[in-house]
């Protein structure tokens, strides 16, 4: 498809025109500044103003010391943080030996395996 447009000298021209178009916009002409130029020039000022502020917070005298001493945590003891806890016992229920009675019962599908693990 891209042949097809370059086949056409007015499909080229065209293509020429909006390529030379962007660049003008994004670098600007001889009387009109483009848009990197005016996006450089905000981020400069937007920097000066945020270096302005940080140089008078990291000036330690300028800072006033409204730490208390009041205010201090001691720390807790150990004995305190250990928890008691309780809940569900953790230890595994007892296996109940195989009931081929009850399998015989029960109405679900069982698949009995025929081989001897042992391979005897």
């Amino acid at each position: 498809m891209l042949s097809q447009i370059f086949r056409s000298r007015w499909g080229a021209l065209i293509i020429v025109m909006i390529c030379a178009a962007g660049a003008a916009a994004l670098i600007g002409t001889g009387e009109n500044s483009g848009m990197l130029l005016d996006a450089a020039d905000r981020l400069a000022s937007q920097q000066g103003e945020l270096n302005q502020p940080a140089a008078e917070v990291t000036d330690p005298n300028s800072v006033p010391d409204t730490h208390d001493p009041s205010s201090l945590t001691e720390f807790t003891p150990d004995d305190e943080l250990v928890d008691d806890t309780s809940g569900i016992d953790p230890t595994p229920p007892e296996e109940q030996p195989f009931q081929p009675d009850v399998v015989a019962q029960s109405d679900d599908m069982v698949i009995v395996l025929d081989d001897d693990p042992t391979g005897q």
